[in-house]
């Protein structure tokens, strides 16, 4: 279950907010433009990973920044995001292949599946 003190979090870097206004360490204001194709920052996934700002997108995934309210530890979240061959239902923000491109959907999800399998088990430090 999230944390009430998430409320605190600043949604682009996951640090403590101290007042009102714009993030001091990272500028941040909720009042930024989102890119509505991808997840909004706020968003809570699993009733446990709170989404922050987008950081990257490249055409396969989309990286968040991310904060993990089982573990108490900023994270990035990874998110299987095909840009061209899906489009997103915003009111559940679940992602739907756009028609015809159903199987190449599919073999793109399983190999994504496979290498967050592999970087799952590995032990990363220095994050």
């Amino acid at each position: 279950m999230i944390k009430p003190e998430l409320k605190r979090l600043c949604l682009g870097c996951m640090a403590e907010l101290e007042g009102k206004g714009p993030c001091r360490l990272c500028g941040y204001t909720e009042t930024g433009p989102v890119n509505a194709d991808y997840l909004a920052p706020g968003v809570i996934l699993n009733k446990r990973y709170l989404i922050g700002k987008l950081l990257s997108a490249n055409g396969e995934s989309a990286v968040y920044i991310g904060y993990d309210a089982e573990e108490d530890v900023k994270v990035f979240v990874r998110e299987f995001m095909p840009g061209k061959l899906v489009t997103r239902n915003h009111a559940s923000m679940s992602l739907k292949p756009i028609a015809g491109y159903e199987t190449v959907y599919k073999n793109l999800l399983a190999e994504f599946e496979d290498l967050c399998s592999i970087l799952k088990g590995m032990e990363i430090r220095g994050i």
